[in-house]
């Protein structure tokens, strides 16, 4: 399915960007995620300029609950983003806002969407307006942290969590739009589940042609501790307990994409904390076939859309691919069960012309293989676990691991 209008941008994608996801052609694998940047077409012409290939429009509803307003907190430790209640449009203002970007944008456009759990009918005619709206595919939201639960108790549906984590609800709903809609559709999933592949099969069986992998994750935000465990959020002066996204969820997104590209053979959307193009190879790697980004451009703006593709186009160069799909999986074939892992014989060696007698490596509390003198630091390899921790947190770069032997001993663990 060709996209209907080609614009200009900042930094054109490169043809080697080019990938096909459930039929439409994207000139990149980057997305912006369904968020406060989607829910306005003046920040969806900016991720247009940048070169994105794509946006999933701000979540949908046909009855708005209550007021929202967006109130984001960053905490700059962990660099991770809380959103306890953003701004939520209606069907009304959503099929606007897809129909103003198929008109002014080259971008393909997801519609987001969220319906009542087990009121199949809602969801089937939020799918219907937004077909009808000129949207290139539906994103049907099954892991909102921020509503769904409230949506599932209101109807019925099993309380304290949402429809991805339920995998007959997952399939019906998923079935029931597909019943009505011609367009692709994309189930978004959450990684609070037991076990994501059967939450995936579920959404296969029921006719998703791809799978968004994952959106954020509840949790509690950081608190006044000084003032008495109140809220430190600008605007509110409750807590409502949000989610956390951003780098934070990255090795959990990681993992939900490899197991979601090992259970189901339909394309799957990366997404959760992916700032820059190593990320980007990252997740590739571990199957993503295109890549929903939006903490990384919150905090960075844009052209962090653009870094990523020409730090991609770089990599691809380098490394001699043409295509997405030539380096698309390839961590998949090294994930073993515990009980079939090979492990290498190191040996820790340390290069005092490098080091400077700082201590940190001294400090690891697991460690029995490294002491100083006062003017050296001596590696006993016979004590070291081979844990390569101080091979780490060396600022100066002073320890290296050799591996001495190739074993095929198989470990239990640590």
């Amino acid at each position: 399915m060709a996209l209907r209008k080609a614009q200009a941008v900042r930094h054109a994608p490169s043809e080697r960007l080019k990938t096909e996801l459930a039929g439409l052609k994207l000139r990149s694998p980057c997305l912006i995620a369904s968020s406060f940047l989607t829910g306005d077409i003046r920040r969806i012409r900016r991720a247009d300029q940048a070169g994105a290939g794509g946006v999933s429009t701000k979540m949908a509803l046909l009855q708005v609950l209550y007021d929202f307003r967006a109130d984001i907190l960053v905490h700059k430790k962990g660099m991770w983003l809380t959103a306890p209640g953003d701004k939520r449009i209606s069907i009304q203002e959503a099929c606007r806002l897809v129909a103003q970007a198929k008109e002014e944008t080259g971008l393909a456009v997801f519609a987001n969407m969220l319906g009542p759990a087990a009121d199949l009918e809602w969801w089937q005619e939020l799918a219907r307006q937004l077909e009808q709206a000129g949207a290139d595919a539906l994103e049907l939201d099954l892991s909102c942290p921020n509503l769904s639960a409230e949506l599932c108790g209101i109807l019925g549906a099993p309380p304290g969590g949402c429809v991805a984590q339920y995998p007959e609800l997952t399939l019906a709903v998923t079935r029931a739009v597909k019943e009505v809609v011609k367009i692709p559709i994309t189930c978004k999933l959450t990684a609070m589940v037991g076990n994501i592949g059967q939450i995936a099969r579920a959404c296969y069986e029921g006719g998703a042609d791809a799978i968004t992998a994952i959106n954020g994750l509840p949790a509690a935000p950081p608190i006044d501790i000084h003032g008495g465990g109140r809220p430190l959020y600008i605007s509110l002066d409750r807590h409502n307990m949000g989610s956390i996204c951003g780098p934070a969820i990255f090795p959990v997104a990681c993992r939900a994409v490899a197991d979601i590209s090992r259970n189901v053979p339909i394309p799957v959307i990366g997404c959760g904390g992916v700032s820059t193009w190593q990320d980007a190879v990252q997740m590739i790697m571990w199957g993503a076939s295109a890549l929903e980004i939006c903490t990384a451009v919150v905090l960075k703006g844009f052209r962090v859309i653009e870094e990523i593709n020409r730090g991609l186009e770089a990599f691809m160069l380098q490394n001699g691919y043409s295509s997405l799909e030539e380096f698309r999986g390839l961590a998949l074939q090294y994930i073993s069960p515990p009980d079939q892992l090979r492990f290498k014989d190191i040996r820790i060696a340390v290069d005092m012309d490098k080091c400077n007698l700082c201590g940190l490596c001294l400090n690891l509390g697991q460690c029995l293989a490294l002491s100083t003198d006062g003017s050296l630091i001596n590696v006993d390899n016979s004590q070291c676990i081979m844990c390569g921790v101080c091979v780490q947190v060396c600022p100066r770069g002073a320890f290296t691991a050799h591996e001495e032997t190739s074993t095929a001993t198989t470990g239990h663990g640590h």
